[in-house]
């Protein structure tokens, strides 16, 4: 392995290692673990992987096809050509590896605006679901208040249902009980209008009967009368034909002496 060679690969086992160190670390400490960042991470680091593996094959053949015809046109002056060359390839390789990460720095930056982008996105997305699932828990709560407030009312109104039958039943009973009530009263009222009716009916007949008996006693009265009429009217008869007979002093018949 010749001079230039030794310090190329020493460069090179230096520099990049140390670039793909810093690479990570800043991937590593970009913010956010979302799948967009991520593909974008390692994006990123495939880009440089390439460019890298470019600009490292690209030199060394250069330094090659330049280095044959310095040995041979000029001897004593190789290893100065070679250095030189060595220090412009470190010094183009640093320009690049720059470039390089001011590309990766813009990448990131780009990266970072979308992440915060999409991390404002996110978040007016999650408020709007937290706020949407805030309204969905207070609707909840307000069902079951409304659960709550609907069993209560139906409570009460079964218990005052049941109450309004109670009394409806004890309404029902008395109303029975007045029926039955006036039912008795309407039998007593017709038994008694019967018997007053038959009361009536027995005056009518006393009545009837008073007024014959008056009658009658009216006759007997006349009849009494005229008996007695008859009995005065007789006892003066009989005293004249007694007066006759004592008169004629004749015998006074048998039927004649009472």
């Amino acid at each position: 392995m010749t001079v230039d060679a030794a310090i190329l690969a020493v460069v090179v086992a230096f520099l990049l290692p140390l670039r793909l160190v810093s690479l990570a670390l800043r991937l590593a400490s970009a913010r956010g673990p979302s799948s967009g960042g991520l593909r974008r991470s390692c994006a990123i680091l495939a880009l440089t992987a390439v460019l890298l593996a470019a600009i490292f094959s690209l030199p060394r053949d250069s330094a090659r096809e330049c280095a044959a015809p310095a040995s041979v046109a000029d001897g004593g002056h190789d290893e100065v050509g070679f250095r030189e060359e060595l220090r412009a390839e470190v010094e183009q390789l640093k320009l690049q590896l720059a470039r390089l990460e001011s590309l990766r720095d813009n990448n990131l930056k780009v990266s970072d605006d979308k992440g915060d982008a999409l991390d404002e996105t996110d978040g007016r997305i999650m408020r709007a679901l937290g706020l949407d699932i805030q309204s969905l828990i207070d609707a909840q709560e307000n069902i079951k208040l409304w659960n709550l407030r609907q069993e209560s009312l139906r409570s009460s109104y079964d218990n005052s249902i049941k109450a309004m039958e109670n009394e409806v039943q004890i309404l029902k009973d008395e109303s029975r009980k007045m029926n039955s009530d006036i039912y008795n009263v309407e039998s007593l009222a017709k038994d008694t209008t019967e018997k007053v009716e038959a009361l009536h009916s027995d005056i009518k007949k006393v009545q009837v009967i008073t007024d014959e008996w008056g009658k009658m006693n009216s006759k007997i009265n006349k009849m009494w009368s005229f008996a007695k009429d008859t009995e005065k009217k007789v006892e003066g008869l009989y005293s004249d034909i007694k007066k006759g007979f004592k008169q004629t002093k004749r015998k006074m018949p048998f039927w004649t002496d009472w």
